[in-house]
């Protein structure tokens, strides 16, 4: 992954003449600005990107824009693949988005929690110490990253 990072550093580099603002975690890349500088971010992202080594997949990339937006984004975006929600959408693993989607994505992440001790539990009166190991070895790591 390494070796992946810094190969794609000059694309990293070129796009960041751009006025938006970007973050990238290894081959995940994110952007934040106007729609419109935006798009033309995106299209040279997605033109640039292959010599570089990095392929777009317009289908798994998401649009998060306010809701007033979401029409001026559908048509400056038109012609992509490109995903849009004024909601929220999970990005690496966490919710970004309004306090609604954030609020319910934590929910059900409790929920599924809770669950998992609840049957650890119920296997725990045969097998106290191979819950005692997943817990630690396993379940604990999940309640420090949502």
């Amino acid at each position: 992954m390494a070796m992946y990072a810094l190969g794609v550093l000059p694309l990293i580099r070129n796009l960041k003449e751009f006025t938006v603002q970007q973050v990238w975690y290894a081959d995940d890349a994110a952007a934040l600005g106007k729609l419109q500088q935006l798009r033309t971010w995106w299209d040279r992202l997605t033109s640039d990107g292959p010599l570089y080594g990095y392929f777009v997949n317009p289908s798994k990339s998401w649009l998060l824009v306010k809701p007033e937006f979401i029409d001026a984004a559908n048509s400056i975006f038109k012609d992509t693949d490109i995903n849009f929600t004024s909601e929220g959408h999970r990005y690496l693993g966490s919710p970004i988005g309004s306090d609604e989607f954030s609020t319910s994505f934590i929910q059900n992440k409790v929920s599924e929690w809770v669950s998992q001790l609840m049957r650890l539990a119920d296997i725990a009166n045969s097998q106290p110490h191979a819950v005692y190991s997943s817990l630690t070895h396993g379940l604990f790591s999940k309640f420090t990253f949502l």
